[in-house]
């Protein structure tokens, strides 16, 4: 999961990225309304994201157009993963 702050995403990132995992599920959550800023960090952080996937590894994605704020994004991006995985590892951008 991730959102807006490229610096601690990136930073989180190089975590997973060291670890290699072989499926990747991708939770950002929309832009907040009124805050135009949103738009473009949302769209730096998802770039950087990408840019740093260089194995080989099953990527899933779920960005949101409108946002949803943080309690229910933990759960939409959980239930979302856990449709198809029966484990993982819950990663937010600022929990390394």
């Amino acid at each position: 999961m991730f959102f807006t702050r490229t610096r601690v995403t990136t930073f989180t990132f190089e975590q997973i990225r060291k670890a290699r995992p072989s499926r990747l599920y991708l939770y950002q959550d929309g832009p907040r309304e009124g805050r135009k800023d949103d738009i473009e960090n949302i769209k730096r952080c998802r770039n950087q994201i990408e840019s740093m996937i260089d194995w080989d590894c099953e990527v899933h994605r779920l960005y949101q157009d409108k946002n949803f704020g943080c309690d229910p994004s933990e759960y939409i991006s959980q239930k979302w993963m856990f449709e198809t995985e029966s484990k993982g590892i819950i990663i937010e951008d600022d929990d390394v």
